[in-house]
């Protein structure tokens, strides 16, 4: 991602059952911060996460890998043995979490997460606390809006009264409350607006520009044809 003031890394998690987005801004995409944006999920999602797929980035995997290490490092861990790992491998086995690596250029794969990373980048950004203000909306909007038949967060409560064993707590910490539920999609709507006015703005101008050229050789091609018109007219 990049505003005006730079280059950010945006980290993503969709959950393929319930839709239920999460996402971290990150000034760099390191290992660690892969480790803490899994560690961060884990404590915002209320149900056990059993599996993760990931790309095959340097950030989630050794390079070179086929498969994840994070099964061998649960198998180290129980034996008490030293072992070197990487940041987002162990952190998937210190959760009890399988890791499953995508194929090598093959990001549809992932396509819940390419398409939401895709709708974001679509909008201008001034500065990053403007795109972090409009992240927060729009995934806001994406949990709890209701799109169709319900949103993630009503999908989420229902299957707690379903199969309460599979959660880690209640879900209903996740509620925003009834203003915030309808506020985000005024405000991603307000930002989305506010977002464009700085690209287009520049944009209308250049073609305004070209416009003006064209006319200009246009007429200069053909000066007398006006004067002709305006003699008959006479």
């Amino acid at each position: 991602m990049r505003t005006e003031q730079g280059k950010l890394y945006l980290f993503v998690a969709i959950d393929r059952t319930s839709k239920f987005a999460f996402a971290e801004v990150h000034e760099k995409a390191t290992q660690r911060g892969a480790a803490d944006f899994l560690n961060a999920l884990i404590q915002a999602v209320p149900y056990k996460m059993h599996t993760v797929l990931t790309d095959n980035g340097v950030h989630c995997t050794t390079p070179g890998n086929r498969c994840s290490a994070a099964a061998e490092i649960k198998l180290a861990l129980g034996r008490g043995e030293l072992f070197r790992a990487h940041a987002f491998e162990f952190a998937c086995a210190k959760a009890n979490i399988d890791q499953r690596l995508t194929k090598p250029k093959h990001p549809w794969t992932n396509g819940q997460v390419e398409r939401m990373k895709a709708t974001v980048k679509r909008f201008y950004y001034e500065t990053h606390q403007h795109f972090r203000q409009c992240l927060i909306n729009f995934v806001n909007a994406y949990n709890f809006a209701r799109r169709l038949k319900t949103h993630p967060f009503e999908y989420i409560c229902s299957v707690w009264t379903k199969e309460p064993e599979r959660f880690k707590l209640k879900p209903t910490h996740l509620s925003l409350g009834p203003k915030q539920l309808v506020r985000p999609a005024r405000l991603i709507a307000a930002d989305i607006v506010s977002a464009h006015r700085p690209a287009t703005a520049p944009l209308r101008a250049h073609r305004a520009s070209l416009g003006s050229r064209s006319a200009e050789s246009a007429s200069g091609g053909s000066r007398e044809a006006p004067t002709k018109a305006a003699d008959r007219g006479r």
